[in-house]
């Protein structure tokens, strides 16, 4: 009876062994079928999608367009000249008492005895006509707003440059993730498969009396634990991946497939200066603009003018009355009650608070590790037998972390 009960407990072990030998069916990170395999996705192609798709950055370029339209429109202001048609009929009615007779006038033009307005300072009139104006002195106050315009063109290309920079520092993580997810799916399908021969071999040894079967349950709940493990990280592929496409502005029915091998990452940096600290840089060039075209309407102004048309009072006769003339008018703003004094000094307050900003910036930049490199070398640290394919990645400055 003992030998039934111990041969069915081994017959019981064996099949558990063999099912245990039974390898694994994989599950691929990509949740797409076969027959709906799209191009790969490198990193380079997704960062080029993002920027393309980017509302943000239309937005911007369609500001520097409107800033050069800016420049333009200056120039038209103070350099170039204009043209007006202008047009006046007043009617000055009265009600007049002359001769002992009294009687309502609506276009009166003299009187002695009258009810209304005084007939010798404003009376009925027609002036109808047109005139050019060309500014004779508007050169110094354009160049004062140019430059303004200017200084704010170099803030939005700087701003523009910021959210690509930007945009590839997000697409690179969120692509580092998706490797690194992918990477733990293969290291947990690597261990798996030792798992099972260590299984097998333990359970063979259990069998003979070498082991016990506590140690071959260990080793079951491992693999069980690993298989935790792998399904997380498969989750969190799928999850990372869904970021990876929202990002890029693809739509969520749009297959998104990452190269089977994660090689010739390479990642470089753009630039020797700090993004941050040229923003300073910028803000405080367009705080000195701005103190500068304070000083346009302050400068001395000088237009000349020619017109011509008809001005007349009496009606009867009004083609005896077309003429032109010209001119100079000259404007100058000589005291404003220190408008400009007080704009200035919250300018100068402005820039030396950038100044500071600046200083610290230039000081602290460098110390802030991005969450990119340390997402980089988590990676490059992964055990290389469970990477799909040994990466040829260098380390050093990354454009992607360089700031």
């Amino acid at each position: 009876m003992k030998r039934i009960a111990f041969s069915i407990v081994c017959a019981f072990v064996v099949w558990g062994g063999a099912s245990a030998e039974q390898p694994r069916q994989p599950i691929t990170a990509q949740p797409f079928t076969p027959d709906n395999v799209p191009t790969e996705w490198t990193l380079q192609a997704l960062i080029d999608t993002a920027m393309a798709k980017s509302a943000l950055l239309s937005d911007y370029a369609y500001k520097i367009e409107g800033q050069a339209v800016e420049q333009e429109w200056l120039r038209a202001v103070y350099m170039r000249s204009q043209v007006e048609v202008t047009g006046e009929w007043l009617f000055v009615p009265v009600v007049a008492r002359d001769g002992g007779k009294t009687a309502f006038l609506w276009n009166a033009q003299s009187g002695t005895d009258y009810y209304g307005y005084d007939l010798g300072e404003s009376s009925g009139h027609l002036h109808a006509g047109v005139q050019w104006t060309q500014p004779l002195l508007g050169t110094f106050a354009y160049k004062a707003e140019r430059s303004q315009v200017d200084a704010q063109t170099a803030a939005l290309q700087h701003q523009a440059r910021m959210e690509r920079h930007r945009l590839e520092r997000i697409v690179a993580e969120q692509y580092l993730l998706c490797l690194l997810s992918r990477a733990q799916v293969a290291c947990a399908d690597t261990i798996d498969s030792l798992l099972v021969q260590q299984t097998a071999v333990l359970e063979r040894m259990a069998e003979s009396g070498l082991a016990k079967q506590s140690d071959v349950r260990l080793l079951r709940i491992e693999q069980q634990a690993n298989n935790d493990m792998r399904l997380a990280a498969e989750q969190d592929y799928t999850q990372h991946l869904a970021d990876l496409r929202a990002i890029c502005g693809l739509r969520a029915d749009e297959p998104v497939v990452l190269p089977a091998q994660d090689a010739d990452i390479a990642l470089t940096a753009t630039a020797d200066r700090s993004l941050f600290a040229e923003t300073y840089r910028l803000d405080s060039l367009r705080m000195e603009a701005e103190r500068q075209a304070l000083r346009a309407p302050y400068l001395p102004q000088l237009d000349v003018f020619v017109n011509g048309g008809l001005q007349t009072g009496d009606y009867d006769r009004m083609y005896r009355h077309f003429g032109w003339a010209a001119g100079l008018t000259f404007r100058w703003k000589i005291y404003d009650g220190r408008q400009q004094q007080l704009r200035t000094r919250q300018i100068r307050l402005r820039q030396d608070a950038n100044a500071t900003y600046r200083s610290s910036a230039s000081t602290h930049g460098g110390s802030t590790t991005s969450a990119c490199k340390r997402l980089h070398g988590n990676w490059l640290n992964t055990t290389p037998s469970c990477r799909t394919t040994p990466a040829r990645c260098r380390r050093g400055n990354c454009r992607y972390w360089t700031i």
